[in-house]
This record gives C-alpha cells, structure tokens and sequence, in this order.
C-alpha cells in the first residue's frame, strides 16, 4: 500500500478534533457530544510505504494504532518544510507502529507533540530511526480546560525520527518510549530517539526503553531522555542522555558515551569501552572494561586494568574491583597519591576535578 502526499498537508489519513481547527469548527455544538477525538486504526496487510505523506491525529486523546503486515517506509528519505509528513499526535494520544519487517523512518518521524506515550515494534527486522531530516512542519496543538473548553494554537515545530516534544506553554506531561526488535537491531544514529519537554514536565518514571535481539546504534543524533533502559542480545554503541537513571545489558560489547544524571548500570558480555558519567552512582560489569568511569561513587568487576576514573569535584575516592580483588583508594598502607599513580589509563588520564553539565531537557 502506498499514500502519495500533495500540497502543504503531505495528504494521507487525518483525524480532525473538535476544535482543533477553528477554521472547521464554529462554536461548542461538537464538544456538547464529546470534547474527544476519534481513534484512527490502519491495518495493512502487506508493506505500507508513505511518499511524502501522513498518518495524524491532531484531536484531543486521539490515539493511532498502525498495524502492518510487511514492513513500513514512513517517507521517502527526503522532508520539507511546511509538510506535514509522518505517523503523529498533537493533542495528547498515543502512537502505536507494529509492523511484521523493517520499519524505515526515512526522513520522516513517528511522534507525540502534546503528550502520550509511543509503542514502535518490528517482530522480525530493524527499526531505523532515519536519516535526519533538515524540515519542520506546521500542526494544531490542542489542549482541554478545565471548563470543559478546548485551547488550541498552531505552531512550527522541528525534529525527526521517534520524538516525543512537548512545546513550552503546553500543560502536557512528555511520555514514554518504547521501541522493540526482538529479532533485529535498532538504528538510532541520525534521525535519532528523543523525549524533549521544553515546559519542563515529566513524570519521575517517564523513560525511553530500547530493546533489540541484535544490537542497538545510535552513533550521531543519538538517545536523548530521561530514564533510559537498553537492552540488546549484541552491541550497544553510540551516544546516550539520561536525566535519570540509566541502565544498560549488552549481551555483546558496550561503547560510546554514557550519561545519566542519576545512578547508571551498565553490563556487558564483552568489553565496556568511551565514557561514561554518572551523577549517581556507576556500576559496571564486564569481560574488559577500558572506559572512563566518573562519578563520586564507582564500582566495577572484569578486567580493569584499561580503566581510568576521573575524580569527582572534592576527589572522593571510588572503589574498583578488577578480577573479584578489592582495591581501595584509601587503604591504610597506601596513600591516595600512590594509589592514583599505579592506576593504568589507557583512554585518558584522571584529573583533580571534573565538572559534568547536563542538558535540561
């Protein structure tokens, strides 16, 4: 099944809410009924491509639940500004994508822009979260008072790729993400995955959560959340945000940078290698461990030896297990001094003080 765009709209599916256009809805005659969007439910049964097109819902709650037999193209690898293209909410629903093969994001996005929680899962190949597109588009944000009213605005926004945004004067809480490929690998790298509330409101629980049979790559754009939770049977490579807890299973090897403003666990089966900052505590357990470890407290198990840590402000002392021996930084027979020297860094040398800033997100 293909859905050819044209004009400024991208053409496709579109549900319209009360009030979510004031152009086509006049008065309050509609929301005597219901202030609530109908539910927008595509089945396909074999692959489902979108050229330059759009599968939306701008009503309040307005849900979309996409599933298909074949894999899914969400656009054509190239986006504009102005067109609205891609899988989306406005106004508070959920998006669900279910597909049997590949799902391509292209140059497109699976998005909320005013709440709700998105499901992306492909039961036998990849999820690419694209390629980056360069554009915007123009939607209707719509929001429900507590008189019953509905306030609605329009406004530009940008961004690719799996995104939640949650626009600054928006009383919406930002939701979670869930993308699986129990029999692929998950491709973040250009078009990236991203919670993104520019008023500030999440839950403390609110997470993006990555689980992949084969491995996860997020090498550019990257993985930008709060509470993030990865788990892959291979690899887990590439650039990773958490503003809260951060937890991570590789069944394979682990590299990149890692940070989390609070505790981060990180597991391998092979070797745990870049940088990873925590501002809680760091646990990590794997075959070799050479990555750079910083935060106040660390623990670590495997074969440390090209571990290096960067000592917090203040030089709190951490503790490293390498190969199930304890080694203290403040042993009665060894100074902290000493102890710093013998350490072996072979991706970069502790310093005196580090000063970790994370981005408000």
């Amino acid at each position: 099944m293909t859905l050819a765009g044209g004009g400024n709209n991208g053409g496709g599916l579109d549900v319209n809410g009360p009030a979510a256009n004031e152009n086509f809805f006049e008065g309050q005659d509609v929301l005597s009924i219901s202030p609530y969007a109908a539910q927008l439910n595509v089945t396909v049964g074999g692959n489902l491509n979108l050229v330059g097109s759009q599968i939306i819902n701008e009503g309040i709650a307005g849900n979309i639940n996409l599933a298909v037999g074949g894999k899914i193209d969400v656009g054509n690898g190239i986006d504009s500004v102005g067109q609205n293209l891609g899988i989306f909410t406005t106004s508070g629903g959920n998006v669900s994508v279910t597909a049997n093969g590949d799902i391509n994001v292209d140059g497109s996005r699976i998005a909320t822009y005013g709440g709700g929680n998105i499901d992306v899962v492909s039961k036998t190949g990849d999820v690419n979260a694209g390629n980056g597109g360069q554009g915007g588009l123009y939607v209707w944000l719509a929001y429900l008072n507590s008189d019953g009213t509905i306030t609605d605005t329009r406004q530009f926004v940008s961004g690719s790729g799996i995104l939640e945004s949650v626009a600054k004067d928006s009383p919406a809480i930002v939701g979670n993400i869930t993308v699986e490929a129990p029999e692929g690998s998950i491709n973040a790298s250009s078009g990236g995955i991203a919670q993104l509330a520019f008023n500030g409101k999440h839950d403390s629980s609110t997470f993006i959560s990555l689980d992949a049979g084969k491995d996860i790559n997020a090498a550019n754009s990257g993985v930008i959340g709060y509470n993030l939770k990865l788990k892959a049977g291979g690899s887990i490579n590439g650039l990773f945000i958490g503003a809260g807890n951060v937890s991570v299973s590789a069944g394979q090897n682990f590299g990149g940078t890692l940070i989390g403003s609070g505790s981060v666990t990180v597991n391998a089966g092979g070797t745990i290698s870049g940088s990873i900052v925590g501002g809680g505590d760091i646990s990590a357990s794997g075959g070799t461990i050479t990555a750079t470890l910083i935060s106040s407290s660390v623990s670590a198990s495997g074969n440390t030896a090209g571990a290096a840590e960067g000592l917090p402000t203040g030089g709190i002392a951490k503790e490293v297990l390498p190969d199930n021996t304890s080694s203290s930084a403040n042993n009665a027979d060894q100074s902290t001094d000493d102890w710093r020297k013998k350490k072996k860094a072979t991706l970069g040398q502790p310093a005196g003080q580090v000063t970790v800033v994370l981005p408000k997100i």
